[in-house]
C-alpha cells in the first residue's frame, strides 16, 4: 500500500483532518538538484522590527503578572546566514522560533520573510508558509507515532500534494543523509532519542524549504551525529 494512502487512511481512523490542497506547483528539475538528495540552496530574507511577545495575564493576577518572552527584538537575515540563538533558558528562544515558523503572532512589531508580514497570513496562508518555505525542527521532535520513519518524513510532501512515489524516495534519501536508511520502517517508539531527532531533521529538510529553523536540534545526539546533522544544514547554503 502507497505511504500516502496508508496515511489517509490512519487519518480518517483517527479523525486527523486530510488536507486536500489540489493547487500544484512547478517540481524542481532533479537535474539541477545540488548538494543532498533531499536539499537544496536555502535562502530567505528575514526582517524582526521591535517584535514584543506578552501573555495577558488570568484576570484578577494584577498587572504584575503579565509574561514578556519578547521586549522589542530587532534584527535581519539574508539569505545563507547560519545564525544560532543563545541565552538561558526562558528568555525566549522557543517564542522567537515561533513567530518565525508562523507557529504564533507577535503582541506588537512585525515578522517579514522575503517581504511578506506573516501576521497578515489566513490560517491556509499559514499553512502553505510552514510547508513551502519554513520548516522546523522542533526541541521534542514531534513525531506521529503510528507512522514509520519514512512515513513522518515523507508527510510535508504528501501534505503538498507531491505523487506518493517522488515523496517515499526523496524521505529514502533524507533518512540516508542523516545515517538512519535501515530505521525507515521503524515507528518513533522503536527509536532512541537521537535516532528520533535525526528523524524529525530529515522531515524539516526534505520539502527543501528556504527558511529552517531549529530549535536544540542537537541536544540529544552524540558527538558524531552533530557534527553529520550540522553538516547537512550547512550544505544547503548559497555558496560564497
Amino acid at each position: 500500500t502507497p505511504t500516502s494512502a496508508r496515511w489517509r487512511q490512519r487519518s480518517r481512523s483517527r479523525s486527523i483532518p486530510v488536507v486536500d490542497d489540489t493547487r500544484r506547483r512547478a517540481r524542481p528539475d532533479p537535474s539541477r538538484r545540488n548538494g543532498p538528495a533531499y536539499c537544496r540552496t536555502m535562502g530567505a530574507r528575514v526582517v524582526v522590527e521591535s517584535v514584543r511577545k506578552a501573555w495577558v495575564p488570568v484576570p484578577g493576577a494584577g498587572e504584575g503578572a503579565i509574561s514578556e518572552a519578547l521586549a522589542g527584538v530587532s534584527f535581519s537575515l539574508e539569505p545563507g546566514d547560519f545564525v544560532a540563538l543563545l541565552g538561558p533558558s526562558g528568555c525566549g528562544k522557543s517564542t522567537l522560533l515561533n513567530l518565525l515558523g508562523a507557529l504564533d503572532r507577535p503582541t506588537s512589531g512585525r515578522v517579514l520573510v522575503d517581504g511578506h508580514d506573516l501576521a497578515l497570513f489566513s490560517d491556509a496562508g499559514r499553512d502553505l508558509y510552514r510547508r513551502r518555505t519554513a520548516a522546523t525542527v522542533f526541541q521534542f521532535f514531534n513525531l506521529l507515532p503510528t507512522m514509520t520513519s519514512l512515513e513522518n518524513v515523507a508527510l510535508p510532501l504528501l501534505l503538498d500534494d507531491v505523487p506518493s512515489a517522488e515523496a517515499e524516495e526523496r524521505a529514502a534519501a533524507a533518512l540516508g543523509e542523516v545515517g538512519l536508511p535501515e530505521k525507515s520502517g521503524a515507528f518513533p517508539w522503536q527509536l532512541s532519542g537521537g535516532q528520533m531527532q535525526r528523524v524529525a531533521v530529515a522531515r524539516a529538510l526534505v520539502a527543501r524549504p528556504s527558511l529552517l529553523l531549529a530549535d536544540e536540534p542537537t541536544g540529544n545526539l552524540d558527538s558524531r551525529s552533530s557534527g553529520r546533522s550540522s553538516s547537512r544544514r550547512r550544505s544547503c547554503r548559497p555558496s560564497p
